[in-house]
């Protein structure tokens, strides 16, 4: 469970509000909080993966390996698909925070969100 109470609580931070989570427990069963538990771990999910092909992208180019031309091309293929995963991640990303950003009112109205202090 600390996987998405991390999660919502790194979103809701991103928003610049924060987590009433007595509020969300007792809110648990209504479609804005559940929508919120899917942007946030969507958002989570898609985070690691930027974090994973950015990494991926560093090694391949910080140890090149085979350096004849074959070799060569295959990296730069490999680089051009991870770049390509990157920015469909970080779209994805901001697909979830968008739609938890939709979420504002009605989970501020419900108490779940609320301003930080």
């Amino acid at each position: 469970m600390a996987g998405i109470t991390d999660a919502v609580d790194a979103l809701a931070a991103h928003l610049g509000l924060r987590v009433d989570w007595t509020r969300l427990h007792h809110h648990l069963n209504t479609a804005p909080v559940a929508a919120l538990l899917s942007a946030a771990t969507g958002a989570e999910f898609h985070r690691h993966a930027l974090d994973r092909h950015q990494r991926d992208i560093n090694d391949l180019l910080d140890h090149p390996g085979d350096e004849t031309t074959a070799g060569h091309e295959n990296r730069h293929l490999l680089v051009a698909a991870l770049a390509d995963l990157t920015f469909t991640s970080y779209e994805q990303r901001q697909a979830a925070i968008d739609q938890a950003h939709d979420l504002v009112d009605a989970l501020t109205d419900l108490g779940v969100l609320t301003p930080t202090a």
